[in-house]
């Protein structure tokens, strides 16, 4: 479901870059066939579970917009941002393909909430038939290469959390996430503790490989060389929010 995603200044940039997680949605469970939606087009935010149709996200026209950018679109999704907030000033982003939403976040990028009201918020991300967790990764905090780091939450193979610290301490949350995937599938698309996966373009030293070595080739011919930027893959995706305070996701697979 994640292409190779490296944040920069967004809701995700907290400390967890998702990778081909677009590619990974097409093989996700089927979701709830609920949608909420009143006849007026509005659906309460705290009644959204990740694995709901996209219907419902694109009937509820009151609640949800599109999100224009051209990027938001790559790898055949609709991204979604809603125009309203939770109780806690959280305002939601909802990614769909193949006609469901395969990842569903919370962003309190302005205002973190302290990590407790973040683990009841993943809760209600989750549909009724998500199993209890059975396990956290905490190997972000233990990492000396992450500053902002991440905690993956497993609920058996079925359903995946993950939550954005705003620093080490692990005290505030800004990005609450959660994945209509196993935790398998979604390490999969994840630069988790500071590692991309092989074959990423952060490995061979492409665009948006932060800190990543250019590749050189040795040759006794050529007296000078010549650098051409990587063109970005389709799965580029940018996230922007309705307030005044803009999160951008860029993904590269």
């Amino acid at each position: 479901m994640f292409d190779v995603t490296i944040f920069k200044k967004n809701a995700l940039a907290a400390s967890v870059a998702l990778l081909s997680i677009v590619n990974l949605s097409s093989c996700s469970k089927s979701g709830s066939n609920t949608t909420n939606v009143t006849p007026q087009g509005t659906v309460q935010l705290d009644t959204i579970k990740v694995g709901m149709p996209e219907a419902t996200f694109k009937d509820a026209t009151i609640t949800f917009v599109v999100d224009p950018k051209p990027a938001a679109s790559n790898g055949g999704r609709t991204q979604y941002l809603s125009r309203t907030y939770d109780k806690k000033g959280g305002q939601y982003v909802a990614q769909c393909k193949g006609d469901k939403c395969f990842v569903l976040q919370t962003l309190y990028m302005t205002n973190p909430i302290p990590k407790e009201d973040a683990l009841e918020i993943l809760k209600t991300l989750l549909p009724a038939d998500a199993p209890q967790q059975t396990k956290v990764d905490d190997s972000q905090m233990k990492s000396d290469k992450v500053k902002t780091p991440g905690e993956i939450y497993e609920f058996g193979d079925k359903y995946t959390g993950i939550l954005n610290y705003t620093d080490k301490t692990g005290t505030k949350v800004n990005t609450v996430s959660a994945f209509d995937l196993g935790a398998d599938e979604v390490r999969k698309g994840l630069n988790w503790a500071g590692t991309p996966p092989k074959g990423s373009e952060a490995t061979k030293g492409g665009k948006g490989a932060k800190g990543a070595k250019p590749a050189t080739e040795k040759t006794t011919t050529v007296k000078k060389t010549e650098s051409t930027e990587s063109s970005p893959a389709p799965g580029e995706s940018s996230t922007s929010t309705s307030t005044s305070t803009e999160t951008t996701t860029t993904t590269t697979p």
